[in-house]
């Protein structure tokens, strides 16, 4: 191998979907159209539900398949764990409070819930 230049893709293998995610947390998977799950997420964002805005729903809906096939073929990359491990110690993670707090989720919880809604966090202008 020579000296390899510029950026590597490093993802999960294969890419996680949604039956990935309905296994993981034992869910069964329904079709609701997007127009739908939109409209609700709007009104959940309006009504101080979701602390994150209808706009986020489109924009992880766009998200690219990732390919690896770079970093496999010049660096002889190779994963060694599942997505689905991957995943449930991430959510373990997120379940235990692990690593250290950032700034947007060290006040995560029912009373940054409360918080928004009593300063109106979310409201239109």
């Amino acid at each position: 191998m020579g000296e390899q230049q510029g950026a590597f893709n490093l993802a999960a293998d294969p890419p996680v979907g949604m039956n990935t995610l309905a296994d993981l947390f034992d869910a069964r998977l329904i079709d609701i159209p997007e127009p739908v799950i939109r409209a609700g997420l709007w009104a959940a964002w309006h009504a101080h539900a979701v602390p994150s805005t209808p706009g986020l729903f489109d924009t992880v809906m766009q998200i690219p398949t990732m390919d690896c096939s770079r970093a496999r073929i010049e660096l002889g990359w190779l994963h060694t764990r599942s997505p689905s491990a991957v995943l449930q110690e991430f959510f373990e993670g997120l379940r235990t409070g692990a690593g250290w707090h950032t700034p947007p989720l060290a006040g995560d919880g029912p009373v940054a819930r409360i918080r928004e809604i009593a300063t109106g966090l979310g409201s239109r202008a």
